[in-house]
């Protein structure tokens, strides 16, 4: 009877043994998914937020509203805070080199903006008038 109990008690052993392997990558598993889901929500407002500042920095500058200057500095700063957010997963290097090439986009943007004569925002008001369109087809 007692090889029985020994085989008994290494087969339950060997059972909470699994069970508690099983419960441990579990909450790893939850952990994970958590910072990942984590990451993604702040990345997806972070370029929401992109969206908001560049349509407000685009109409600023088609129509020579006030606060340009802020809505810019408010856009560049977006490009910083979306460089940092990967610094953790991609490095420094990567963080800040996302950071400059999109600052240098918007530039960029802004510049052809600034410089476009009042045909070409013609042409813009009308381009961005066909997309509001068509998004609401």
């Amino acid at each position: 009877m007692r090889p029985i109990l020994k085989t008994l008690a290494l087969i339950i052993t060997m059972i909470l043994f699994n069970l508690a392997h099983t419960e441990a990558q579990t909450m790893k598993m939850h952990i994970k998914t958590s910072e990942s889901e984590e990451l993604r929500s702040a990345m997806h407002k972070l370029w929401e937020d992109h969206v908001v500042w560049t349509r407000n920095v685009i109409l600023n500058i088609i129509d020579g509203l006030p606060g340009t200057e802020q809505a810019v500095a408010r856009l560049l700063k977006n490009q910083d805070d979306i460089g940092n957010a990967i610094k953790p997963f991609y490095g420094n290097a990567a963080g800040e080199q996302l950071t400059r090439l999109l600052k240098e986009h918007i530039t960029i943007a802004a510049d052809l903006l600034t410089a476009a004569n009042p045909e070409i925002i013609q042409l813009l008001n009308k381009l961005t008038k066909n997309g509001s369109l068509m998004l609401m087809q």
